[in-house]
């Protein structure tokens, strides 16, 4: 059988052969391009799920006896099919806010003072760098298209973090029909003033949010084809993040054997079936314009998925029989599906199940970008050498994870052991029992995290344990700071007076099928 990039050959679309000229070797030192090697510079783009859970994706773990959890997505599949699968990758964080700025700085979060959403009301400090701002110093154009959640007005939106195109929305969740509907403020929920962006202006009609974000993606895609501009495309979709809504025809499917009924287990598998679409549209245009082959492409999710109440019957996203979800540092919270795809450096194919994070994707992109010298220290390794088999063994030794101090949810893991701090199970807080465990695991033997083993090995809890203090003796304090909080809190208050119901403004299903 063909893969997709023979198939499009085959048809007859141009192909370009490309070859890394001294500018693009990492080794080279080029800290910037001259003109006539703006060509040689590989296309980078960074596609983000939201909320996607590890096993929401057939190219990963789907238990055949679960048939709620199954689906097919054959264009991130082949993705992966054409690149290397990771199989224990993570985000920074279990929850999407800290876990993007990570991702986008290429260090912990907790560095610069980011721990959870009320970050957000401040937006990145000034004196972190970007991905975009490192690329566009080296030659790129750079794009930000989706949710941005990394500040909640256009003065820290991606426009002043270097970013030359930006469309979407500021928010944490938008709903997928309405452009102006959705989170205009951290924890408010909806209103009526949390704009979709064309830059700066709001915009007043939108596709289905999944297929907008896609085709203001292509258009940016073919006007830097056509300019022969190397392109930073940064992809973060809102799929399949609440409210669940999809289109009908995505969604039919899965309702013709229930005599048209569906549950929020079908809109979310509807979702994922409309951003695997988009994927390969984009995946095909690269391949119809010839710039594939010099294009390196990430796919990964901001956190685990939200398996609601972590029963078959209230499965919303699927972690793949991972612990817990959405909100907890277990691996159902944290571990990601992570594709990384480069036809002209990476062979395809690929298996790497070592420990990687959303960290390394600043990192390997700067590298594969020529750039010369780390702008700043970095917590990401570049993953080029281990994904071309240059270099053995494990990127990361240790990994963090861990809000504020004072709240005591951490984890910490140093090659196989991992150490978690965190409230024991879902049903915790739907009892509101709030039960915090400190457990260690043997994540390669049990990634399901079902065998506490921290009386038989104190001497790793202690030793983890000191490892975490050491780490958070060089975090920094929010940057929510008490003054910011106050003022927050008095716009919450006057918003809730205001729209006392904002939840009754969300609407979960298809357009004419309500759930």
């Amino acid at each position: 059988m063909l893969n997709r990039r023979e198939f499009i050959r085959k048809a007859g679309f141009a192909t370009v052969a490309c070859t890394l000229a001294a500018g693009v070797n990492p080794a080279a030192g080029e800290s910037q391009p001259q003109a006539d090697k703006k060509a040689d510079l590989p296309n980078i783009v960074v596609i983000l799920a939201d909320d996607l859970g590890w096993g929401d994706i057939s190219c990963y773990p789907q238990e055949a006896g679960y048939p709620k959890a199954r689906l097919r997505t054959p264009n991130i599949d082949s993705l992966a099919a054409e690149g290397v699968r990771c199989t224990q990758a993570y985000a920074t964080c279990m929850v999407c806010a800290p876990s993007r700025a990570g991702l986008l700085t290429g260090r912990y979060q907790q560095h610069f003072g980011w721990y959870a959403f009320v970050e957000t009301l401040v937006g990145l400090p000034k004196d972190e760098l970007t991905l975009a701002q490192v690329l566009k110093k080296q030659g790129y154009s750079t794009a930000c298209i989706g949710k941005w959640h990394l500040g909640d007005r256009l003065e820290i939106g991606p426009l002043n973090y270097g970013f030359d195109r930006s469309f979407g929305f500021l928010g944490g969740q938008h709903d997928y029909y309405n452009p102006n509907l959705g989170d205009p403020i951290c924890a408010f929920s909806f209103d009526y003033d949390a704009y979709t962006y064309d830059q700066d202006k709001p915009v007043e009609k939108i596709e289905y949010l999944t297929d907008e974000l896609t085709d203001q993606a292509l258009k940016y895609i073919d006007k830097q084809a056509e300019q022969k501009n190397p392109f930073f495309l940064y992809l973060p979709y809102s799929s399949p993040h609440p409210p669940m809504q999809s289109t009908w025809e995505a969604l039919k499917p899965y309702t013709e054997a229930k005599g048209g009924k569906f549950d929020s287990r079908d809109i979310a598998r509807a979702m994922i079936n409309s951003l695997d679409s988009g994927i390969g549209r984009i995946l095909d245009r690269l391949l119809h314009l010839g710039i594939d082959d010099n294009t390196l492409i990430f796919f990964s999710s901001d956190n685990g998925g939200d398996s609601g109440t972590g029963k078959p019957d209230g499965l919303v996203q699927y972690n793949g029989g991972l612990r817990a979800r959405k909100g907890f540092f277990w691996e159902g919270g944290i571990r990601v599906p992570f594709i990384v795809r480069w036809p002209a450096m990476i062979k395809e194919g690929q298996t790497f199940d070592k420990p990687v994070s959303h960290l390394d994707i600043f990192a390997t992109c700067i590298k594969a970008a020529g750039v010369a010298r780390q702008p700043k220290k970095l917590d990401g390794t570049d993953l080029l050498p281990y994904l071309t088999g240059k270099k053995n063994g494990s990127p990361h030794e240790t990994l963090f994870w861990g809000l504020e101090d004072e709240l005591g949810l951490w984890a910490v893991r140093e090659g196989d052991w991992k150490l978690t701090r965190n409230y024991r199970d879902v049903e915790t807080l739907n009892d509101k029992s709030y039960i915090i465990v400190t457990e260690l695991h043997n994540i390669e033997t049990d990634p399901a995290e079902k065998n506490d083993l921290s009386k038989e090995h104190p001497e790793i809890v202690e030793r983890l344990t000191k490892l975490r203090n050491e780490f958070y003796s060089k975090a920094k304090p929010s940057l929510a700071t008490k003054d910011v909080l106050k003022v927050w809190q008095e716009e919450l208050k006057a918003r809730k007076e205001k729209l006392p119901n904002s939840d009754s403004l969300r609407r979960d299903g298809a357009p004419g099928h309500g759930l």
